[in-house]
């Protein structure tokens, strides 16, 4: 996850804390039964967690992408052979994986 995934991520714990304080202020103040205000949690917090599991769910097929764009811009180690060769580098495959240049 990226800062901004971890940042929202946390906003989303604090937002479910202060949802769960605003809940048991309204239950009191309107006197219903617990049982009604621990209904009204669990799909706060159901739909809390919905929302958690999406921002997961995109942090991970934006890190995948990442990976694919950075696959398709390097290429195949022959491809990097060649464009080094036409730069006068002269190197092999077995050299590149060793580190030697």
């Amino acid at each position: 996850m990226n800062e901004i995934d971890v940042t929202l991520s946390v906003v989303i714990d604090n937002t479910t804390s202060e949802c769960e304080q605003v809940i048991q202020e309204l239950m009191e103040k309107h006197r219903l039964a617990p049982d009604t205000m621990e209904l009204i949690l669990e799909r706060v917090l159901a739909n809390i967690r919905a929302v958690k599991c999406r921002l997961y769910a995109s942090a991970i097929i934006s890190k995948q992408s990442c990976k694919e764009e950075k696959v398709e811009k390097i290429g195949t180690v022959e491809e990097m052979c060649k464009d080094l060769q036409e730069k006068g580098i002269h190197t092999t495959v077995k050299s590149l994986e060793a580190g030697d240049h």
